[in-house]
């Protein structure tokens, strides 16, 4: 059953909540080429909601110790846990109708793109979003995708930039 949060409840969250979240901007992203859309429909269009510009440089509730078999570490590991904690799954439940799984190279392009055609710096997990809407199976439309991070090594960046598209 869905947890029922009242409009006055919200209303009270509000100033401790804006005292330390910044409102950041929604811009649309518009890769560089055709082919830096993916398998995304042509006619979907795609805005970046940049959460990534929050003080501390993403913006996130932290859910993951999400228990996996087989799980390995990867420069998406701020999302790719091993497990989730058991208090967040009840939390998620009824909110989550489906998931999309992106591949490890899909976000690489992700973070590519987003560099190039929005001049704008996703970590791995920061850009699984836009991977999931370039590629396709995020349905087509209007996709709005959240890049929560920048916190990324410069080495690593620097790697999966040059690597190019596959």
């Amino acid at each position: 059953m869905p947890r029922e949060i009242s409009l006055e409840t919200i209303r009270d969250a509000e100033p401790a909540v804006y005292t330390v979240a910044r409102r950041t901007p929604l811009v649309t992203f518009d890769p560089l080429t055709p082919n830096g859309r993916g398998n995304a429909d042509p006619a979907t269009r795609i805005y970046l909601k940049l959460e990534s510009l929050q003080t501390i440089g993403s913006f996130k509730i932290r859910g993951a110790a999400r228990y996996f078999p087989g799980w390995q570490a990867s420069f998406v590991d701020g999302c790719g846990g091993k497990s989730v904690i058991p208090t967040m799954w009840p939390l998620l439940r009824d909110a989550v109708a489906a998931s999309i799984v992106v591949s490890l190279d899909e976000i690489k392009q992700a973070v590519r793109r987003v560099a190039t055609g929005a001049r704008v710096i996703a970590k791995g997990a920061g850009a699984c979003a836009v991977a999931a809407a370039l590629s396709g199976r995020a349905g087509s439309g209007t996709i709005v995708a959240v890049v929560s991070g920048v916190n990324i090594d410069r080495a690593t960046f620097a790697r999966i930039i040059t690597e190019g598209d596959p």
